[in-house]
Order: structure tokens, then C-alpha cells, then sequence
């Protein structure tokens, strides 16, 4: 099962690592990837950004789980909604 496909990501761990203080009124660029994608869970990280400079680095892993086992919810409807938040780049 695919998380978004009935399925969601519930958390196994979750590790973050500071590396410069995060200043406020300014833009930042956070980044997201899965780095492993197995039939039982998967694992992702995501890194935050001030211009080419790394504050923050996170690392976490989650198991593949029916929607069903968290909440009585239709995942697809629940999820499906766009919000515009002016985002015009998008690292993949």
C-alpha cells in the first residue's frame, strides 16, 4: 500500500539537527525527499535553507498504514484540497 492511496505515513522517528538559527522575516527554502521507499515504510528528509545556507536537517521514518487504523476518514477526500500558498519552486 502507497501512503495516497488509501494509506498514510504513520511516524516511526523523527530526528532534526540545528545547524544556524532560523531567522524570522525572512524567505526560506525548505526541501523534501524520500530517500527509501520499501513495501513496510519509507523514509524521508528534509533540509531548510537561507539562501545556500543549511540551518536545520531532518530525517525521519514512517510505516505504510490504512487510513482506517489512524481515524474513520476517506483519505482521498479528506486530502485532496488545494490551498494557494504562492509557491513557485518546488525541488523534486
Amino acid at each position: 500500500m502507497d501512503v495516497g492511496a488509501g494509506g498514510v505515513g504513520g511516524p516511526g522517528s523523527l530526528n532534526v539537527r540545528f545547524f544556524k538559527p532560523t531567522p524570522y522575516g525572512k524567505q526560506l527554502k525548505a526541501v523534501g525527499r524520500v530517500t527509501k521507499n520499501t513495501s513496510r515504510g519509507y523514509v524521508g528528509v528534509a533540509e531548510l535553507f537561507d539562501g545556500k545556507t543549511l540551518l536545520a536537517r531532518s530525517e525521519g521514518t514512517y510505516f505504510k498504514l490504512p487510513a482506517k487504523t489512524i481515524a474513520d476518514v476517506d483519505v482521498e477526500k479528506e486530502t485532496d484540497v488545494y490551498i494557494e500558498d504562492g509557491v513557485e519552486e518546488i525541488d523534486v
